[in-house]
């Protein structure tokens, strides 16, 4: 719309005369554009590219990089995040900007990027995946909500068992105990866990431990262990 916009104010119609001889009003001009039956040229198209080339890195990688939103992200409530739930950067979010442009092939239709949407179990796009980055919905300020938060939110599996704390010299287990030695793994937590401070449980739909953020009051992937 920006762009479009600043089109429809410095371009004016092609001269008839070059319509009738078949040629370009551009013909060795480096500066020049024409587009739809309009041209422009000179300074004010090397100002319009310049405002646009800057709006788009300054929305899409440092704001996307350092938020995680953007001003459509923040009208439907998304963000775009790393998979451990913190900011992006910029440097990661260039790299899924420019890998982005995958999913718009063939031309014009992301039909790449709905197949890479549909066929990962987290959604991602091509830009997504090359970035390490995936899309959750935006979190919600609950400073001044008047409840307190609760200590330990739903976690990912419907399947949770009663908790018990660990002792002090106990460490996590690569896999959660089984009940049998034929039955599938059992869904543990959360447990406490008093080397690290915080609540951890195991995510048996992702096959990895997650350690709970008092301050952001979200689970996030376990790193350290």
């Amino acid at each position: 719309m920006f762009a479009w916009g600043g089109w429809s104010l410095i371009a004016g119609p092609t001269p008839r005369v070059y319509e009738v001889l078949g040629i370009s009003p551009c013909s060795g001009n480096a500066t020049c554009l024409r587009l739809n039956g309009e041209y422009a040229d000179g300074w004010p198209l090397v100002v319009l590219i310049a405002l646009c080339a800057s709006y788009l890195v300054g929305v899409f990688i440092v704001q996307r990089g350092l938020t995680g939103r953007t001003v459509g992200s923040m009208l439907f409530m998304f963000e775009v995040v790393a998979e451990d739930h913190r900011p992006l950067g910029v440097g990661r979010a260039a790299l899924r900007s420019l890998a982005g442009a995958v999913d718009y092939l063939p031309c014009c239709v992301p039909i790449v990027g709905i197949v890479t949407i549909a066929a990962t179990p987290t959604r991602q796009r091509v830009g997504d995946l090359a970035a390490g980055s995936i899309v959750v919905e935006a979190r919600r300020n609950t400073e001044h909500s008047g409840a307190p938060p609760s200590p330990i939110p739903p976690t990912p599996s419907n399947q949770q068992q009663p908790g018990r704390p660990l002792s002090a010299d106990e460490s996590l287990p690569p896999r959660p105990p089984t009940m049998a030695a034929q039955l599938p793994p059992r869904t543990p937590g959360p447990l406490w866990d008093p080397s690290r401070g915080a609540h951890v449980l195991w995510d048996d739909a992702g096959s990895r431990w997650l350690v709970f953020d008092v301050d952001r009051q979200l689970w996030v992937v376990l790193r350290d262990q």
